[in-house]
C-alpha cells in the first residue's frame, strides 16, 4: 500500500508545462487582427419579393392552435379565465403521480470510488471513514507522505490547512538555511503560534516526526516545558522533498461512480412498462 502513495505523489509531480514562456517584464506581441471588410447586402429580386409573401401566406393558413385555441388570439378577459382553469386544477392535461418504487429505478443512491485505496463503491461518508481509517495505517510504512496526505484530507477548513502548511515549511526551510543554529531545531510546544497553526490540525505530528523531531522536555524559564527538537543530522535533500510533497499535496480523491447496471428481464419490462405509463 505504501507503493500505492508514493505512485499518487510520482504521478503529481510528473506533469510539465508545456509551450514557450514570457519573462513579467518581457512584452508579449499581440496577435494580428483580421480586417473585417464591409458586408454588402444587395435589394431582393422581385421574383424573391414574391415567394416571401407567398410563404407567409401558406403560414398564416397552417399556424397551429393548443388544446385552449391560440391564447394570443384570445381577449384579456378570456385569456384570464384560462390561466384560472390551470390553477382550479380543470387542465384537460392528464397529469401522473411517478412511480418511485425502488425496484425500478436506475440510481437509488450517489457513490463514489478511490483508486488510491480500493475498487470498493460506498458513499461519501463511508469513504471519509475508509480512507481516515487507511492513512492511519499507512502512516507508520510512509510517515513523510502519508502524513502530507492526512494534513490535507482529514482537516476541512482550508484557510487553516494553508497556516499549517507553511509554518511546516517555515520550520524546515530555517533547519536547511542556517544548520548549525540551535534555536532553529527547538520548537515549543506552547508557544502561540505552534497552538493556532499546527498541532490542532491532523496529521502535523506525523509530519514533523517524518522529518526528525522528537519530544522532549527540556528548561524554560525555571521550569520545565515540552518541546520538539530535532535530532536527525541535517539533510538537506531529505527536507526539500517534504516540503515540495506537502506543497504539492492534495486531499486524497474520489471519483464518482456511474453506477452501470445490467437488468435481468423481469426488472427491465418494469422500468419499460413504467416509462411506457408515464409518457401518456
Amino acid at each position: 500500500m505504501a507503493d500505492k502513495i508514493k505512485s499518487f505523489f510520482e504521478k503529481r509531480k510528473g506533469g510539465k508545462f508545456k509551450g514557450k514562456g514570457h519573462k513579467l517584464t518581457e512584452s508579449v506581441p499581440q496577435p494580428k487582427q483580421k480586417e473585417e471588410k464591409p458586408v454588402v447586402r444587395q435589394a431582393p429580386t422581385d421574383d424573391a419579393k414574391q415567394a416571401g409573401l407567398a410563404a407567409l401566406a401558406r403560414l398564416e393558413k397552417k399556424a397551429p392552435t393548443s388544446s385552449f385555441g391560440n391564447a394570443l388570439s384570445l381577449k384579456p378577459s378570456m385569456r384570464t379565465s384560462v390561466a384560472s382553469s390551470y390553477e382550479k386544477g380543470d387542465s384537460p392535461v392528464k397529469v401522473e403521480k411517478v412511480n418511485t418504487n425502488p425496484d425500478i429505478l436506475a440510481v437509488q443512491g450517489v457513490y463514489f470510488k478511490c483508486p488510491l485505496i480500493s475498487p470498493e463503491v460506498l458513499s461519501k461518508e463511508e469513504w471519509k471513514e475508509q480512507i481516515r481509517t487507511f492513512l492511519y495505517e499507512q502512516v507508520e510504512l510512509e510517515k513523510a507522505l502519508t502524513s502530507c496526505l492526512m494534513i490535507h484530507t482529514l482537516n476541512k477548513n482550508r484557510d487553516e490547512v494553508s497556516q499549517c502548511v507553511e509554518t511546516l515549511c517555515t520550520y524546515l526551510t530555517n533547519i536547511i538555511h542556517n544548520p548549525g543554529e540551535e534555536k532553529y531545531k527547538k520548537i515549543r510546544m506552547s508557544n502561540k503560534v505552534f497552538q493556532e497553526r499546527v498541532i490542532k490540525l491532523e496529521g502535523s505530528m506525523q509530519f514533523l516526526e517524518a522529518a526528525g523531531f522528537e519530544k522532549h522536555k527540556l528548561p524554560f524559564k525555571d521550569v520545565e516545558e515540552d518541546f520538539l527538537v530535532f535530532v536527525n543530522e541535517v539533510d538537506d535533500d531529505h527536507l526539500e522533498m517534504m516540503i515540495d510533497s506537502l506543497r504539492s499535496a492534495e486531499s486524497v480523491p474520489l471519483e464518482l461512480d456511474r453506477n452501470v447496471q445490467v437488468m435481468i428481464p423481469e426488472v427491465a419490462s418494469k422500468g419499460w412498462t413504467f416509462l411506457m405509463n408515464s409518457t401518456e
